[in-house]
């Protein structure tokens, strides 16, 4: 009797003892299996505000983007437009300049260029060109532009047509002519422009006064000039 009475006195502690054991084992955590706590999910509506400021964020990168290719543009058209308008200012210039040192290279005035003058048409407008004392082989000429300002020529040595001629401009520039071989109305002319180029004239058929002729200006362009009804001098020449 006391044995069986210990036994179930031993039994009868068992669930006490496990119990107490069970409250001291650490709690289980879930996880992703490989170690790690599983991720907590976020509310669907957060997920679609996190996404809508992505897409804000890929936007304004884009704009900044579309904005730096325009601006490179625009700048690219800018210098574009700019270099072309110093050709043109540099083309223009140098239209002025042969208009001013080319004797009778438009409209005779009064039939006679040689005495009156001639009217010369440039990119900028009408030169007017009076011949100086009535006598623009011997005296030279005075051009006056569209702007007001004006180019005085002068023969050398009181025979342009042998010598060539200089020609002053308002800026404080001036072209040198020379005659090519001294006769410029068979041979043609070469005339030194401000700045160091050359424009060459060459007479059409060896007869500048009947034929006409062409000057090759700086930049490769050439200005043909023709004798209107083959008399230069009288009915003027016609250039393009």
């Amino acid at each position: 009797m006391p044995h069986r009475s210990h036994r179930w006195a031993l039994v009868a502690a068992l669930p006490v003892v496990f119990g107490m054991g069970c409250s001291l084992l650490p709690l289980q955590v879930q996880t992703s299996g490989f170690g790690e706590p599983e991720p907590v999910q976020v509310p669907a509506e957060n997920r679609a505000a996190a996404r809508a400021a992505e897409a804000e964020r890929e936007d304004a990168a884009e704009d900044t983007r579309v904005e730096e290719i325009q601006a490179d543009e625009a700048e690219r058209v800018a210098a574009g437009a700019a270099a072309q308008e110093v050709e043109r200012k540099a083309q223009a210039k140098s239209a002025r300049y042969v208009a001013a040192a080319v004797f009778a290279s438009g409209r005779c005035k009064f039939s006679n260029c040689l005495k009156d003058g001639w009217t010369t048409s440039t990119p900028e407008g009408d030169v007017d060109v009076r011949c100086s004392f009535s006598d623009c082989m011997k005296d030279g000429w005075e051009a006056r532009f569209p702007d007001g300002t004006t180019a005085r020529t002068r023969c050398s040595f009181s025979n342009c047509m042998k010598d060539g001629w200089e020609t002053s401009f308002s800026d404080g520039t001036t072209a040198r002519t020379r005659c090519s071989f001294s006769d410029c109305m068979k041979n043609g002319w070469d005339t030194d422009l401000p700045g160091g180029d050359t424009a060459r004239t060459r007479c059409s058929f060896s007869d500048c006064a009947k034929d006409g002729w062409s000057t090759d200006l700086p930049g490769g362009r050439q200005v043909q000039c023709r004798c209107n009804f083959q008399k230069c001098f009288v009915d003027g020449a016609t250039c393009n």
